[in-house]
């Protein structure tokens, strides 16, 4: 219990502080340092470091002790681990005990939590307001014109809030994929000042273009965008091509696609732009793998080969069209989820369970003195959630001439169907070949558990001819 004590969740990936802590502590410039789990913003938990340098810190660059510190993390740590903000300390606050007070561990600020070494001030009206967004949401302070939206620790949920604020201040629609090419506010300022004719719309959003590997096409989840996959193709390698397909609608001038049909066909035209000719290699996330097993279908029909079909998590159509399943169900996925859970991860997972309940019933039935986190999803992101509905409730699948691969979590949602082939069974003429990997829905496919996924998925790749 003690240890669990310093497991902390972020975004849904668990994080051992002593592990992170163990990694500052080796840094050459460290004497001491402490990280703990904030929520300074309701809703919004973040990892903060809290070092005490060897040297005084009136002989020491803050910004460059910290740039280095970061960098050495970056070689040693996956990124969900590396703290958002850095605090230097002369001392660490102790209790009368002698102990280390967590509790009594300052709120990073302005004054001693920057990012970057080398900050460039903004140059214009423009950039100093995006500058105020970021900040905002970040709550990093300063950050500058070149810092790095995921150096900064951001991540999709704070990317949604970024640029609903965008839009609402400057009336542009701009797709959370345009962080791959336009990662710092400099880029953002140039894209946004830009005539928003100037700006072609494109589903295709290259993560990943080195390599001589065929390339991997991978198809959005329900919300159409697709920075989330950027964890995925990473661990991939670098060698390893990786394309995401995101939804037209996303940019709020282009009218959402609502049938299963059109939206594969306008995918296949894009994807073919980069490789004319089969092998392919596609792949989908949730609603996507539905999208994913149509393109493939359309391929086959015009003579090209599918070298691969994988779909991660995804329920076949007509299991969607289902509906939701009654409460004794949802109990039944409940005693699955704890049974195929280590004996730690089951208390982990109960604790969980848990603090939902209490959430829910404190929403209901009490008012919360704090407001939570706060992000008002894009219009744009709505229209495009409800085309994407009513195309997978619309959509008559057909037999697949050929294999599925399905990768599927182990913890399951009580929402939905606990079918062992997620209904893919009778659509696939070769069979659904399926492997179980750690995680839920959504934190299969993000760090820490997408290395598991990526293990089983490169094992995949490799019986590829030329892959």
């Amino acid at each position: 219990l003690g240890r669990i004590d310093f497991q902390v969740k972020i975004r849904g990936m668990r994080v051992e502080l002593g592990e992170v802590e163990s990694a500052i502590a080796q840094q050459p410039g460290v004497k001491e340092t402490v990280v703990i789990a904030r929520e300074d913003v309701p809703g919004d938990k973040r990892l903060v470091a809290y070092v005490v340098p060897k040297l005084p810190k009136g002989e020491l660059d803050s910004a460059v002790a910290i740039a280095q510190i970061r960098d050495a993390l970056t070689a040693k740590l996956p990124d969900y681990m590396i703290p958002a903000a850095f605090v230097l300390l002369e001392a660490l606050p102790l209790t009368p005990n002698g102990k280390r007070d967590r509790l009594a561990l300052p709120a990073p600020d302005k004054a001693n939590a920057q990012p970057t070494s080398n900050y460039v001030a903004p140059r214009n009206q423009l950039e100093q307001q995006l500058i105020e967004i970021w900040e905002e949401v970040l709550g990093i302070k300063p950050i500058g014109i070149k810092d790095k939206f995921f150096d900064l620790g951001g991540h999709s949920l704070l990317a949604v809030n970024i640029f609903s604020q965008i839009t609402e201040k400057f009336n542009r629609n701009l797709s959370l994929a345009t962080l791959f090419q336009a990662g710092t506010v400099e880029e953002q300022a140039d894209m946004i000042s830009q005539e928003a004719d100037a700006i072609s719309w494109r589903s295709l959003v290259p993560i990943q273009t080195g390599g001589t590997k065929l390339p991997i096409f991978c198809v959005h989840a329900l919300s159409g965008n697709v920075l989330y996959l950027r964890d995925l193709a990473s661990h991939l390698g670098s060698e390893q091509p990786f394309y995401g397909l995101q939804a037209q609608g996303l940019d709020g001038k282009q009218a959402p696609v609502t049938v299963m049909e059109e939206m594969a066909a306008n995918y296949i035209r894009e994807i073919r732009t980069v490789q004319p000719e089969g092998p392919y290699i596609l792949a989908g996330h949730s609603l996507g793998g539905a999208i994913a097993f149509e393109m493939a279908q359309q391929l086959q029909a015009t003579g090209q080969k599918v070298a691969m079909l994988a779909l991660f998590d995804s329920y076949s159509p007509e299991l969607v069209q289902k509906g939701t399943p009654p409460v004794h169900y949802k109990l039944r996925v409940e005693v699955l989820n704890l049974w195929r859970l280590s004996p730690q991860d089951k208390l982990i997972y109960i604790q969980e369970r848990v603090k939902l309940a209490r959430e829910r019933i404190r929403e209901k039935f009490y008012c919360s003195t704090q407001k939570p986190l706060e992000i008002a999803i894009p219009t744009a992101i709505q229209l495009v959630e409800q085309a994407n509905t009513t195309a997978v409730k619309n959509y008559a699948a057909k037999k697949y001439a050929g294999k599925i691969i399905l990768f599927k979590s182990l913890q399951r949602w009580t929402r939905r169907y606990e079918e062992f082939d997620m209904g893919w069974g009778n659509l696939a003429a070769d069979g659904v070949e399926i492997y179980y990997t750690p995680g839920n829905h959504f934190s299969m496919i993000l760090e820490p558990r997408v290395s598991a996924l990526v293990s089983k998925f490169k094992e995949c790749l490799e019986g590829i001819t030329n892959c």
